[in-house]
């Protein structure tokens, strides 16, 4: 299979102090994957180190996460003791933009990203290798 790619380019910019503003820092990369897996979630209950894999990528290159509704923590691990990431669309109101988040690495390494809710969420995950 032909080899696809992931572009993301942006700049990172923001204000430290009111005096304190470091200069922008580009945030580009390419990354070439083979295989892509789209997963849907959609729980109305809780979920504890819900394992997020399609059975045939094993090694992701890329993991891309959009939750659409709920709260939602992800762990590399299963141990209650990590502190999770944690992406909420949960504000009163609702935010227009979805919590996002893209974890990269440009060797893909045999890893299972990790899903845990106090009740249902809404996502969806993308598996690049």
């Amino acid at each position: 299979m032909a080899a696809k790619q992931l572009k993301a380019a942006g700049t990172l910019s923001l204000t430290l102090t009111d005096r304190a503003v470091p200069g922008p820092m580009a945030l580009d990369f390419v990354l070439n994957y083979s295989q892509k897996a789209v997963l849907e979630y959609d729980f109305a209950t809780a979920q504890t180190n819900l394992a997020v894999s399609d059975g045939s990528i094993t090694a992701p290159k890329a993991i891309f996460v959009e939750l659409r509704a709920g709260t939602l923590d992800l762990k590399w691990d299963t141990n209650n003791d990590s502190v999770p990431t944690r992406l909420s669309m949960d504000a009163d109101p609702v935010p227009t933009e979805r919590a996002k988040i893209l974890l990269f690495t440009p060797v893909g390494t045999a890893r299972t990203l990790y899903l845990s809710s106090v009740a249902g969420f809404k996502a969806d995950i993308w598996l690049l290798q």
